[in-house]
């Protein structure tokens, strides 16, 4: 008698060992089976958008501490964004990369309210990284008449254009 329940019980205990580890085996391969479904899986494709916008930047020009008037350039400018995409539906996964600003044109407005003055030189460089103005003011004191000529230089760098 003693025989058969320790058979009885090493038997039932060699059905529970061999259940729990082909259970334990059968839920790790439906476990690993559901974090590949969540894994995103895509044909990865690359598309280059190019952008552009305007920006007004206002200068106000000051002689001895008083302000004379106020210059303006108007930029336009653009760049470049390349996008890691899903190629079946076309969403944005991230982006690559993105050029720096270029200034592709750009004009100013002067306008003096105490002040004469022009603007004698404009340069937009070649390469599109800034945009430079020369301005001459002449401004004469009206308590004493005494005159004072200033020309200074206003530069509008691409890199600090927003690029959104």
């Amino acid at each position: 008698m003693k025989k058969i329940f320790s058979l009885l019980i090493t038997f039932s205990l060699l059905i529970a060992i061999t259940f729990s580890t082909s259970f334990a085996m059968v839920s790790n391969s439906s476990d690993s089976k559901n974090i590949q479904k969540l894994e995103p899986e895509y044909i990865a494709d690359y598309v280059t958008e190019h952008h552009s916008a305007s920006r007004l930047i206002p200068y106000t020009l000051y002689i001895n501490g008083i302000p004379v008037g106020t210059l303006e350039h108007m930029v336009w400018y653009s760049w470049e964004e390349t996008w890691e995409i899903n190629a079946a539906t076309g969403q944005k996964i991230r982006l690559v990369s993105k050029t720096n600003p270029v200034i592709d044109d750009a004009i100013y407005r002067l306008q003096l309210n105490l002040a004469k003055g022009a603007v004698l030189k404009e340069v937009l460089e070649p390469d599109g990284s800034y945009y430079r103005t020369l301005t001459h003011i002449e401004y004469t004191e009206p308590n004493t008449g005494f005159s004072i000529v200033r020309e200074e230089y206003h530069t509008t760098f691409s890199s600090s254009l927003p690029t959104y």
